[in-house]
């Protein structure tokens, strides 16, 4: 496909990271992250969900809120995650 000159569309790249998420391999998707980044392709909320979501998953909340933080500054809406809300420093 890229190859050939034809970019794939965000899909191409999202399905199979949520999948490799879900069945717990984080190595898969951040290949594939890294390669969305090499080819210049722009991630969608999809995208970083999916890759925010293998993250928590992983137990790797600071490289998730990291993610979380860059979806932000893009103006991309990421979904609400308990593990990513902030701590209250007073203890309540």
């Amino acid at each position: 496909m890229i190859g050939s000159g034809i970019d794939p569309r965000m899909d191409t790249y999202v399905m199979p990271m949520r999948k490799f998420g879900r069945c717990g391999f984080l190595r898969p998707v951040l290949t594939l992250w890294n390669k969305m980044e090499e080819l210049r392709a722009r991630p969608d909320e999809s995208a970083y969900n999916a890759l925010i979501d293998a993250l928590v998953d992983k137990g790797m909340i600071d490289m998730a809120r990291k993610y979380d933080e860059e979806m932000l500054a893009k103006g991309l809406s990421p979904k609400p995650r308990a593990e990513l809300a902030p701590k209250s420093g007073d203890g309540s």
